[in-house]
């Protein structure tokens, strides 16, 4: 496990490999109601998909309280969208 430090801003993964690695963990600094607050972000369940691997449960907490888990049952790559989505 490696941890990766930027002024505010650290992530820790799971391999120090850059071939391998995958984000496990990162810890934000954000300004939350006029108040400094650390928001920690967690993923998990990680899938291999083609060459990519992704964790499908991604996790954010303040002060240890879950704040909000996000879920993803499939990932689809390289999927054809009809560009009329775009239009307004």
């Amino acid at each position: 496990m490696k941890k990766i430090l930027f002024a505010a801003l650290s992530f820790v993964f799971l391999s120090t490999n850059a071939q391998t690695a995958v984000l496990s963990a990162a810890d934000i600094k954000r300004d939350i109601q006029g108040q400094e607050m650390e928001v920690e972000n967690f993923a998990s369940d990680v899938k291999q998909f083609g060459d990519l691997r992704f964790p499908m449960i991604r996790t954010q907490k303040i002060q240890g309280q879950v704040l909000q888990e996000i879920k993803m049952t499939s990932l689809e790559l390289n999927v054809t969208i009809d560009e009329k989505v775009f239009d307004k």
